[in-house]
């Protein structure tokens, strides 16, 4: 893809003095809302479901806006020391700047030689994003309103209290949807962009369970949802790069000047597994990634020169990438569990649960502070009507098991009655195909940034995730969103029929008659031994086959 601007935008003023945040501990995967993950997606790959085997074995798977805090950061092989208070996580913090009068005189003074500073070798083999230091006096001024200062006003009063006057810079954020496709634009540049987001702040919030009070979950290093969602925000600059740099920055990750690495630097150790990666930005079908983008709305071709037959541009959609970027700043904030909301009983019954309960659920927290209460997040409230809708539609429970689609595992109504109810009922069949991308985008983003390791590249991707299985899902996008204008019977159909057209070796015309649906999805479940299983089917006695 190309960029469209008019003008280059002036490179932003020098972003202030970084602070490493610790090393990753977890391995946690994004909470993703399709049915897959990177051991069920290769046991995917390779096995054969139980038709399919049946039929083998006949035969024969300095400053900061208001709102802005951070999480502490921490010397590499030292323990994590526990918490005790917030107001003892706030005074750490305050200590890690290397100017101290920015945070007034004692509580930057204290434990200053506790927190020092991380030398520039350590933090690029942690491959995680430094904090800025300005972001430590936030997170004080944050910890005074938690503790003095908490709007006591439904359904969460935390939350109320630390986005309270807060407000996206949506300046920097139209910024970012100018620029990003140019190749002057940095991946620096943009981080420091990316505080226009107040919400994003939120994610440093977790603590561990030793802590005491308002954990996430047990054994993750402090701002491990910081960032595994700064992973999801790299993961869409480098898909709107990939004209320029943006698959070997998504595949290799990036060097100490935060320059995309490429295959030439396969013995460098931050290139490790070195062959996965390069076999990924090889193999990858990036068309497919292109294509999502377009049918999100997020990019469009156009056609430059006289009477519009000269080259396709590709021209970013400004508004609809805004819209992505505040979903992804919010997206997750409901996993800080200080920030769950209280169900009004005005509302209830709401997804299961009564008036009075937290909603403990991510998702659904989120869609009812969406539906009810969109005032209280600032990068939500600001985007208009249409839009809006777009950001609700992805966080509906859809129960969509990607699996069973892209290998024909289960019939049209036990794959899509959930998504299509969500459609109908939900939200009155106002969602649109493009909607449907806007999804997966979405959901491809957060697993892209599953790992908390986001200057390492995509590594759920490029390292861990089977890739056959990924160019399945690329592949089926397209035909999923149809779900939208078509049945559940009529998009089925269309896929097993690209699918046979499409494999390899030739398995000739599409087949017709009763027996078609059976041959079209063994030939996708049984994969690599689809012709093997096709001729097995044949040599069946016809009450075997009947039964297929």
């Amino acid at each position: 893809m190309s960029g469209s601007h008019a003008e280059t935008p002036p490179p932003p003023p020098q972003p202030p003095p970084l602070l490493p945040c610790g090393p990753t501990t977890a391995d946690d995967d994004r909470d993703g809302q399709t049915s897959v993950s990177a051991e069920d997606a290769a046991e995917e790959e390779e096995d054969v479901p139980p038709a399919a085997a049946a039929v083998a074995a006949k035969s024969a798977g300095g400053g900061a806006s208001e709102g802005e805090f951070a999480a502490p950061s921490e010397e590499e092989e030292e323990e994590e020391a526990p918490l005790a208070t917030r107001g003892s996580m706030a005074s750490t913090l305050a200590t890690a700047s290397d100017t101290p009068s920015n945070f007034g005189g004692g509580a930057a003074a204290q434990g200053r030689e506790r927190v020092g500073s991380v030398s520039s070798a350590t933090a690029s083999s942690i491959r995680r994003v430094p904090l800025h230091a300005s972001s430590a006096q936030m997170l004080v001024g944050m910890q005074q309103r938690m503790t003095s200062r908490v709007i006591p006003r439904e359904p969460t009063g935390m939350l109320w209290s630390l986005l309270d006057s807060v407000v996206t810079d949506w300046s920097k954020v139209k910024k970012i949807a100018k620029s990003i496709t140019d190749p002057k634009y940095s991946l620096k540049q943009y981080f420091e962009d990316l505080t226009a987001f107040p919400e994003l702040n939120l994610y440093l919030l977790e603590q561990r369970v030793s802590d005491g009070c308002n954990s996430v979950s047990s054994g993750r290093t402090i701002g491990d949802e910081y960032q595994r969602t700064v992973g999801a925000f790299f993961a869409i600059y480098w898909l709107f790069r990939l004209h320029h740099d943006g698959r070997d920055g998504f595949s290799f990750g990036v060097d100490d000047e935060w320059r995309p690495m490429s295959q030439g630097q396969a013995e460098d150790p931050r290139m490790a597994p070195a062959e996965k990666r390069i076999t990924f930005q090889r193999e990858a079908n990036w068309d497919y990634f292109k294509r999502l983008l377009t049918d999100a709305g997020l990019v469009k071709e156009e056609r430059k020169g006289f009477l519009s037959r000269g080259c396709a541009v590709t021209k970013v959609c400004e508004k609809r990438l805004m819209s992505l970027l505040a979903l992804t700043a919010v997206h997750d904030i409901m996993k800080m569990n200080l920030l769950l909301p209280e169900l009004q009983a005005k509302h209830a019954p709401y997804h299961g649960y009564s008036a009075g309960d937290s909603i403990g659920d991510h998702d659904h927290a989120l869609s009812y502070i969406m539906d009810h209460y969109p005032d209280m997040l600032p990068s939500f409230r600001d985007l208009d009507p249409e839009e809006r809708r777009s950001v609700q539609f992805t966080q509906c429970k859809l129960c969509f098991n990607h699996g069973w689609f892209v290998q024909a595992e289960a019939p049209p109504g036990a794959i899509f009655t959930t998504f299509r109810e969500a459609l109908v009922r939900d939200h009155k069949s106002l969602i649109s195909q493009r909607d449907v991308a806007l999804y997966f985008v979405h959901w491809l983003t957060d697993l892209a940034g599953a790992e908390p390791t986001p200057l390492g590249g995509c590594e759920k991707f490029s390292v861990k995730f089977p890739l056959p299985v990924l160019n399945s899902f690329l592949r089926s996008f397209e035909f999923v969103e149809k779900i939208a204008t078509q049945t559940e019977t009529g998009v089925m159909e269309e896929y097993l029929q690209m699918r046979w057209s499409e494999h390899t070796p030739s398995m000739g015309t599409v087949p017709i008659g009763d027996s078609a649906i059976a041959k079209m999805r063994l030939l996708c479940m049984a994969q690599m031994n689809g012709p093997a299983v096709l001729h097995g089917f044949n040599d069946l006695v016809d009450e075997d086959r009947e039964v297929l």
